[in-house]
């Protein structure tokens, strides 16, 4: 009789490893949830993004400037005045081409012309950006934003 408990039981516990692995497998951590908490992050290499979810409305300015990178901060030069660039929540930043790369693929290098809609920020508001951006945003050489529609 100890012996058919010791095997039920055993044969219980396999039952259980094998619900929890398939429980793992379809629920538990994937490589999406991982990459959506990646771009929850309001800072990638220079790119200031606006956090997720982020309203896609937005001010209907049309901003035309050079993208440009001055002090490792991504800005905008309109003739003498630089803007640092607040770009919608899914776009990063490729480090060795130094462009900026939008959620459809388009890329973006230093130098080209930028022509976006959104509006004109004071970066004395900070209080949406998370604590990683706001230490960035605070050593650019610039106190006034643009920051693009999603």
């Amino acid at each position: 009789m100890n012996g058919e408990f010791r095997a039920l039981s055993l044969g219980s516990l396999a039952a259980i490893l094998i619900a929890l692995g398939v429980w793992a497998v379809a629920w538990g951590p994937t490589e999406t949830r991982d990459v959506e908490a990646a771009e929850s992050n309001n800072l990638d290499g220079a790119v200031v993004r606006h956090a997720l979810p982020f309203d896609t409305e937005g001010d209907d300015a049309e901003i035309i400037g050079t993208l440009g990178l001055v002090d490792g901060c991504l800005v905008l030069i309109q003739g003498d005045a630089s803007f640092l660039v607040v770009w919608p929540a899914s776009t990063t930043w490729a480090v060795t081409a130094e462009e900026v790369v939008l959620a459809n693929g388009f890329r973006i290098g230093l130098g080209e012309q930028v022509q976006e809609t959104g509006g004109y920020l004071e970066a004395a508001r900070l209080d949406w950006l998370d604590a990683s951006a706001r230490e960035h945003a605070l050593t650019c050489p610039t106190n006034q934003w643009v920051a693009f529609n999603n």
